[in-house]
């Protein structure tokens, strides 16, 4: 399982992750999951997805743009 953790860095980009793995990751899955994580937290931020509050709602549009076999909720 792995899991993105958003936090700021000092100055101030708020779409930065932490990766939490219970396995070892190498570099270029951490990366790639990162990237993700970031392009997630950005559309978010800008409305281009609706609110996780909205689970439904967030879960299919997730679906839509990366397909079910990328996204299972």
């Amino acid at each position: 399982m792995e899991v993105a953790v958003p936090y700021r860095d000092p100055t101030g980009n708020p779409y930065n992750s932490r990766i939490i793995a219970t396995t070892q990751l190498d570099s270029a899955r951490v990366s790639q999951l990162t990237d993700f994580a970031q392009a997630i937290w950005f559309a978010l931020d800008q409305q281009m997805l609706p609110s996780p509050g909205d689970r439904k709602a967030l879960e299919e549009a997730l679906r839509a743009w990366t397909g079910k076999e990328l996204l299972e909720l």
